[in-house]
């Protein structure tokens, strides 16, 4: 289901981070279950898939003045 850099890129994220690992494996296997995959996931689809989990919404600062 992974080519072998998008494995073993998936190995390091379980080990820094195994929340984050469980949500792509489950996104994984959604797509996959789903039928929307063609053929093996790639190291730049999977960089993307984790890229999307973990951003953060700016935070935003606004000043008011009287």
């Amino acid at each position: 289901m992974l080519s072998d850099e998008a494995y073993s890129r998936m190995m390091n994220v379980r080990i820094s981070n195994p929340e984050i690992y469980d949500k792509v494996i489950s996104s994984l296997a959604y797509i996959a279950q789903s039928g929307k995959a063609k053929g093996k996931f790639s190291d730049e689809q999977i960089r993307s898939l984790l890229v999307k989990m973990t951003a953060k919404p700016e935070t935003k600062i606004e000043f008011r003045s009287k």
